[in-house]
This record gives C-alpha cells, structure tokens and sequence, in this order.
C-alpha cells in the first residue's frame, strides 16, 4: 500500500504541487488579513460604510469614492454579505492573484511549448503569487490592481499570435472597468495595431463600450449615461503632484507640478512614439514571445517612469511583466530584481513606515534599470547595430 501510494505522489506531482502551493500561498495572506492599511481605513472602510448606510445597491444613485461604478457595486454587493468588510475587499483581491497567476503561467507555458500544469506552468505560477508586491498588495494593502493586471495579462494572451482580437479588447475592456492604469498597455497595443495591420481600429472601441456597460446598475439608479467616463476624468486631475511615492523622473527634478506637468506628459507621448518609430523602421522585432513581451514590458515602463503622478502601486503591471520574462531568458533576472525591489521597498515605506533608501536614490536606480534594460533588449537587434554600429 505505502509503495503505491508513494507511486500515486510522484504520478500526480504536478497537480500534487499546484494545490500544494495554492493552500500555502493561501494561508500566507490570509496571515495578514487584519493588518489595515491607510487606504483601508481612511477611504474603502469609509466607503463602505457610506454605501451600507445608504442602502447597499441604492447607494450607486451616487458617486461614493473614487473608483470606477463597477467597483463601487462590488462593495454594495459586499454589504449584503456577513464578513467583516476589510476581509471581503482582501478576497475580492486575492482571488484575482489566483486568475493573475495562472494567466502568467498560461502565456509562458506556451511560449515554451510545455505543459499546462506542468512543471513550468507550476513554477511560474508559484513565483507569481510569491511576488512581495502581489502578495502584499491584495492581502495586506487590500487594493486591487491583481483585478486589472490579470484582464491585461488575459488580453495579451489573445493578442499574441493573433488568436482572438476581440476577445483581447473585451479582456482590456474589462480591465478598464476596474482601473484607468489599464492605459499603461495601450501605447503597445496602438504598436501592434501598426505593426501588423491585420485587426481593425474599430476593435478599439470595445473597451469604451464595456466601460460604458458596467454603470448600467448606477445608470437604472438614476446617474448620468456618461458617469464611468467622467470618473476617469476627474481622476486625472486629482493629483496636483509630480510624483506620488514611487520613484519616478521627476523625482530628481522636484514636485514642481504647475511647471513641469505638461512637459512630462508630451516627454512620456514622445518616447513612446520613438518606441513605435523603431519598430515600424525595422530596427526592433516583435515576431517572437520574447520580443512581444519585452516591448510591452518596456512601453508599460517607459510611461510609469516618466508620467506624473504616479503612485508606488503603479508599477504592478511592471512587477509582473518582468517576473515572466524571466522565464522566457534568465538574463531578464537582473531588471526583475532591481525594478521589485524598488516596488517592495516603496510599499514598505508607504504601508510600514520608515525610510530606509532614498527616495532620489531609488530613483536613480530606477532610471539606470530603464537605461540598461532598454539597450539590453535592443543590443541584439541586427539592422540597429549595422546603423548604428555599436
């Protein structure tokens, strides 16, 4: 009996392995379930409260927060459920960590030609949901960027090698939904619109439309038709700062916002159109994984270094982007470990306190990281040396 048992262990490791680390990872966060952070206390608790007080799902007559209607609703929802409210915004999250997970080791399982809940598909899934960031960003921060990192994640798979554009643009849409930071991939999806001229620009306006979807419940509660649009808008201009915790740019420059805003805005447009303009010139490819993923990776970087008002949780999309390439070439370990670093140690400041590393010092770094990771993907790209001759 024990050697068949034993036989059955190593026959089912695979599967063994992934419920393995999906119970571990589990009780991992839900090791942190009480800590609140200021977010938690100050805004979504609040939020919550409001929302309960005024009726559950009646309270999307009006804008409670500065989220996006389709989140609001969760949190009504969330009122109809007995479990302390801080929990259910983490669930809510961490559940997303899981669909996060499991999209990142789909697209490079295959990329490599292996085995969905194979050995890869495993691993990276582990590595996934053992980034700080991701980790502490649903379990002990309670926010929710593994909701519209996943729909990024999700559509991107779609998009490589063309296997379904729709539903790459319903994913983004649904991305979009839940938080305007889903536009750090538009610059690479506006590319691969360029690029390969086989899908329409119409597709273009699915996640307008899906947005405008999601505020049916507020609109049946009597809100305007153009409510999730606004939303958007206001947000943009909510923040009147150079930068907001992570370390951008414009750290080294100071928070001079009135001066140096719109500077740093049309900065960000022209990099990435340079980025554009040397791959439609030929001098980058996209026509493998690697190279698909390492050019949104670097669009996603170039407008969260150089935007303002970027907040330190703004570089999620980036953390888990880097992770992945790793698995595609290990040389990528040396950008995912310096660029998570700067992450974890910017969500340490902000959630524990304390300030171990400068800020102009992380943003130094953060900058040589960009410089190095933006030659490393480019120094193997034959027609750039022969023009350039490096």
């Amino acid at each position: 009996m024990e050697k068949r048992f034993l036989e059955w262990i190593v026959k089912k490791k695979h599967i063994l392995f992934f419920t393995a680390i999906t119970g571990i990872t589990l009780l991992m966060r839900w090791s942190m379930k009480d800590l609140m952070s200021g977010d938690m206390m100050h805004a979504l608790l609040p939020w919550y409260e409001k929302i309960k007080n005024l009726g559950g799902l009646k309270a999307l007559s009006q804008q409670i927060g500065d989220y996006n209607i389709f989140y609001q609703t969760l949190i009504a929802i969330l009122t109809y459920i007995p479990v302390e409210p801080h929990i259910g915004y983490k669930i809510i999250s961490v559940v997303f960590d899981y669909l996060l997970a499991i999209a990142g080791a789909f697209f490079v399982t295959r990329a490599r030609n292996g085995k969905i809940f194979g050995f890869l598909f495993n691993l990276v899934y582990c590595v996934v949901l053992c980034v700080p960031t991701v980790m502490i960003n649903s379990a002990a921060w309670g926010q929710c960027d593994a909701i519209y990192v996943s729909m990024v994640l999700i559509a991107l798979c779609f998009l490589w090698g063309g296997v379904n554009y729709k539903a790459a643009f319903i994913f983004l849409g649904l991305g979009f939904v839940f938080k305007l930071q889903t536009i750090f991939i538009l610059p690479f999806i506006v590319l691969l619109y360029l690029y390969r001229k086989n899908f329409s620009a119409q597709l273009f306006l699915i996640p307008a439309f899906i947005l405008w979807l999601s505020g049916i419940p507020a609109y049946l509660m009597g809100r305007s038709l153009f409510t999730t649009f606004q939303i958007y808008f206001l947000q943009t201009g909510k923040y009147h700062k150079m930068y907001l915790n992570y370390p951008s740019f414009w750290v080294l420059f100071g928070d001079v916002y009135d001066i140096l805003k719109d500077p740093a805005i049309f900065l960000t447009a022209a990099l990435c159109g340079l980025g554009i303009y040397v791959v439609l010139s030929g001098y980058k490819k996209i026509s493998t994984e690697i190279q698909y993923l390492n050019t949104g990776t670097w669009f996603v970087w170039t407008v969260v270094l150089f935007l303002p008002a970027m907040h330190e949780r703004y570089s999620y999309m980036l953390d888990v982007l880097l992770t992945l390439l790793c698995f595609l070439k290990p040389e990528y370990l040396i950008f995912c470990v310096g660029e998570n670093f700067i992450s974890t140690i910017t969500y340490k400041n902000f959630l524990f306190g304390g300030n171990i590393i400068n800020l102009e010092i992380l943003a130094a770094f953060n900058i040589l990281l960009y410089i190095g990771y933006s030659y490393f993907i480019l120094r193997n790209e034959t027609q750039l040396k022969k023009t350039l001759r490096f």
